[in-house]
């Protein structure tokens, strides 16, 4: 898969095209001025944001690249991240949106935390958080889906989806668990990422791997090695039928 983030040649012109990472998608004003002032100082006056949420100027300069990145690097905006961490996407979520059911980007930020100091990824893996059934994060399309439910009144939890994809790669991820807390959201995750490591053949992406598996090993990988015991068995009950509208819905 094409890195998320970090410094690309333009085909046949003497300039670079820059990806920089927005955690969750969040960014700040100062941020936004800065950006924009980089862009019509270094580039051709033109951002764009990318489908993981991080932002990418193009025509930027081969001759004033490294004073671009360094002014880049001084806004906190970075061209390196881990693999996870350039990977996850997330809806606005309870933060700004009334049909969300928990604060998505928080969650998304504190796995990436959690993850970058535990697991190293050698290829990007799509984490997508979203936070109602409407799934403005596309959840079931990513590698894993995670959808906000407001099944325990009293603690924020997710449903869990694996395997899913898009483009040629197209297929809906499977609902292997329910109602996992977001306490132990970051345990299970590990454990289920460990488990792929371990368990992956040579070079398999994590899709393959995922849709070689069936539903009670995935899920028993959420609850296993660097997560055991982070489900309880009520959150493991058996995955629900889903039907995803088209547009001809």
């Amino acid at each position: 898969p094409h890195p998320r983030v970090g410094v690309f040649s333009h085909t046949g012109k003497p300039a670079h095209y820059v990806i920089a990472a927005l955690p969750a998608g969040q960014i700040t004003t100062a941020q936004m001025h800065g950006m924009a002032d980089l862009s019509e100082e270094y580039g051709n006056g033109e951002i764009r944001l990318t489908t993981w949420q991080n932002v990418l100027f193009p025509h930027v300069s081969n001759f004033r690249l490294d004073e671009f990145l360094s002014k880049l690097e001084s806004l906190g905006l970075h061209i390196k991240q881990s693999n996870l961490r350039s990977s996850i996407v997330a809806c606005t979520g309870s933060s700004h949106c009334p049909y969300g059911k928990a604060d998505v980007k928080r969650h998304a930020r504190e796995l990436a935390d959690y993850m970058d100091n535990r697991l190293d990824l050698d290829s990007p893996l799509n984490i997508h958080f979203t936070g109602c059934p409407a799934s403005c994060a596309q959840h079931y399309v990513g590698d894993v889906g995670l959808l906000a439910t407001s099944s325990h009144p009293d603690e924020k939890s997710y449903h869990v989806f694996v395997g899913g994809g898009y483009g040629r790669n197209r297929s809906l991820g499977r609902h292997v668990a329910s109602n996992l807390p977001a306490t132990k959201l970051n345990k299970a995750i590990e454990g289920l990422l460990r488990t792929f490591i371990d368990q992956r053949q040579k070079k398999e992406c994590f899709r393959d791997f995922a849709n070689r598996q069936d539903i009670d090993s995935l899920a028993s990988a959420l609850n296993g090695k660097g997560g055991q015991n982070c489900i309880s068995p009520s959150s493991m009950e058996q995955p629900t039928q889903q039907r995803f509208l088209t547009a001809n819905d």
